[in-house]
């Protein structure tokens, strides 16, 4: 009996339908939230150029990866 309590579908109604699409509107006109701050985006930049250079210098990602956590 319990169960049958927690599936009753929700009967939505026209004016559910109206609320939902103007909250819709007001979400897509609102700018994307953007983080405080791109640390995570800055290492990558920073790390990616010695990263290319180590593997053409014939490190493989396991070695590049070991190094990392040896540092960390």
């Amino acid at each position: 009996m319990e169960n049958e309590a927690r599936r009753r579908t929700q009967v939505l109604s026209s004016h559910n339908i109206e609320e939902f699409r103007a909250f819709l509107k007001e979400k897509a006109n609102e700018p994307a939230p953007q983080p405080a701050s791109y640390r995570m985006g800055g290492v990558v930049r920073a790390a990616y150029p010695e990263l290319c250079d180590l593997r053409k210098r014939g490190y493989t990602l396991n070695m590049l990866v070991r190094l990392f956590e040896e540092t960390v």
